[in-house]
């Protein structure tokens, strides 16, 4: 899946005019290969990310969400510095975003926290989503695709229908089976695999 360095470097190269010093690809993330660059000519770091397609809705819409949320709410995101699509040497489309390089740490393992700290996690967690699901169509479920093929502003994005799994028709299903086993009080938990913990 991932780019080799030097497919980066030329990617680099061409949308922002510098050299790449150094990149190293990080162990975290699944559905895309990331690179942790060090770059020539005043910037000093950034973050590449190369993958395919969603296997949900069949569209590359990070960038384009990145940009939306960081121009319409106040929640932290990286810049989007550069987006794009290449043929690597198998002939397969790859799609590529360039992002500010924002500093932080991992935070300890969520049940090694002690439950103040777990119960501010998930408040604060909770909070940012809430700002976010209420900021435009993010109020609606299912897939965010391009609402056409050539632009690439968030102000372009529609909700669709999830190739695979659809949570809230699977959760609801699950809900009406356990109400309907009796004696059962289910507390309904919205969980989101990007989210960590």
């Amino acid at each position: 899946m991932g780019a080799r360095p030097a497919e980066i470097e030329r990617l680099v190269e061409s949308a922002l005019g510098t050299t790449v010093q150094s990149a190293e690809a990080t162990t975290a993330g699944r559905m895309a290969a990331t690179y942790l660059l060090d770059l020539d000519g005043g910037r000093d770091r950034a973050v590449c990310k190369v993958g395919g397609p969603s296997i949900r809705t069949g569209e590359v819409v990070e960038p384009l969400v990145v940009r939306l949320v960081g121009e319409t709410t106040e929640l932290p995101v990286p810049a989007v510095l550069a987006a794009g699509q290449f043929q690597d040497a198998t002939g397969t489309r790859r799609h590529w975003a360039l992002y500010e390089f924002c500093d932080g740490h991992t935070p300890a393992e969520f049940d090694a926290l002690a439950p103040a700290a777990r119960r501010r996690v998930l408040r604060d967690v909770g909070s940012a989503l809430g700002r976010l699901h209420t900021a435009h169509q993010f109020e609606r479920t299912g897939g965010l695709a391009r609402a056409d093929g050539e632009t690439v502003t968030g102000d372009n994005l529609r909700i669709c229908a999830h190739r695979g799994l659809h949570a809230p028709g699977k959760g609801r299903r699950v809900l009406r089976r356990a109400t309907e086993a009796g004696g059962v009080d289910p507390q309904p938990v919205l969980t989101h695999g990007d989210l960590f913990p």
